[in-house]
């Protein structure tokens, strides 16, 4: 979120905040490192393939996220309309691609009555 704000809201960042970025993100990284106190058999299980798709999904997630929240802010900065209009068309639009995604994904049990 940090890189969003500077390269899209040409934030700029001190050298403190960057240092404090940069051990935010070790101490994240030390906490997600595997311990060794898990059983030998139990990372057998787990495959090199399946850790890389965990990755890529993970940074996914991240920079989508980041980017989501950036670019909303770059927008409510933008614009003249105020925070309640656009809250109520953030809403009414997710409220129209979920039903979507209701009726697209379980139609069958959401037509059926109980």
């Amino acid at each position: 979120t940090a890189l969003f704000s500077v390269s899209m809201l040409n934030k700029k960042l001190n050298s403190y905040q960057w240092i404090s970025l940069l051990i935010l993100m070790s101490g994240v990284a030390l906490v997600q490192w595997p311990s060794d106190d898990s059983p030998v058999s139990a990372r057998k299980e787990v495959s090199a393939g399946s850790q890389l798709v965990g990755l890529m999904a993970v940074l996914i997630a991240c920079f989508s996220s980041g980017f989501a929240g950036v670019y909303f802010e770059r927008i409510l900065k933008e614009t003249k309309q105020s925070v309640w209009i656009r809250n109520i068309q953030l809403g009414f639009f997710g409220s129209i691609f979920g039903l979507m995604g209701v009726y697209i994904y379980d139609g069958e049990r959401a037509d059926r009555k109980s």
